[in-house]
């Protein structure tokens, strides 16, 4: 018994040792992510910083699906943004003023503000909105306000199998080229298995940018969220 005794002592006074190396720290972004992403917070981004050359404006372009059919309704929506600012597009005082101040971000190139980032970010979902989506252009430091928020609803007929459960899948973006819709975040619905009874979303991670995509057969509702550059 007395063995057993020190045994079980010895036992207790090691946990206790070990509980000791666990210590608390400060929580980073990357222990808040997971929690954002199951609340409903994602964001997609892309550098467009080599487009300087290349296009002087974006359209946010979002298409929606039923069944595998675009269709025109009040989710069809499109918002553009300017992606560069030139001095030369200022009145003269006001280029002296840029100039002299240093505020410019490639005063040698005429550019003022320059667009690097876009952003296509989903908040929770209220009410009968599907989703919140906010669009955003950015560079050093906000473009000029240029965000917008959009609100999609669900347009279709029959709703028997509406499920608010949607998901977000990125697109395999193969390069951006002007005057051209270029897919980047799909939103969808789940789809019902007969055979088992359940919803499902499975398939890619991501999908291809030719939509050959089980995900796209299957699902029954869906919005293609993309860019045109011009």
């Amino acid at each position: 018994m007395r063995k057993r005794l020190l045994t079980l002592l010895f036992a207790l006074i090691s946990l206790c040792a070990g509980a000791q190396e666990i210590k608390g720290i400060k929580a980073s972004f990357d222990d808040y992510l997971s929690l954002l992403q199951e609340a409903g917070y994602n964001v997609f981004a892309y550098d467009v910083s080599s487009l300087k050359e290349k296009a002087s404006h974006v359209e946010f372009i979002v298409k929606e699906y039923v069944n595998g059919n675009l269709v025109d309704s009040g989710n069809s929506h499109s918002s553009a943004f300017k992606l560069i600012f030139k001095i030369s597009e200022f009145s003269e005082e006001e280029q002296k003023e840029i100039k002299a101040m240093g505020i410019a971000d490639n005063e040698e190139n005429d550019i003022f503000r320059l667009a690097t980032r876009l952003k296509i970010g989903f908040t929770p979902v209220i009410g009968d909105t599907i989703q919140n989506v906010l669009f955003e252009v950015a560079g050093k430091e906000l473009m000029g306000g240029s965000r917008k928020w959009l609100k999609l609803h669900d347009s279709r007929v029959d709703k028997s199998h509406r499920k608010l459960d949607y998901s977000t899948r990125p697109f395999k973006v193969e390069g951006f080229e002007k005057s051209k819709f270029i897919p980047l975040v799909l939103y969808a619905a789940p789809w019902w298995d007969k055979n088992y009874e359940i919803y499902r979303f499975c398939g890619e991670t991501e999908i291809p940018s030719d939509m050959n995509s089980d995900i796209l057969r299957h699902s029954p509702h869906y919005f293609i969220i993309g860019v045109e550059f011009r």
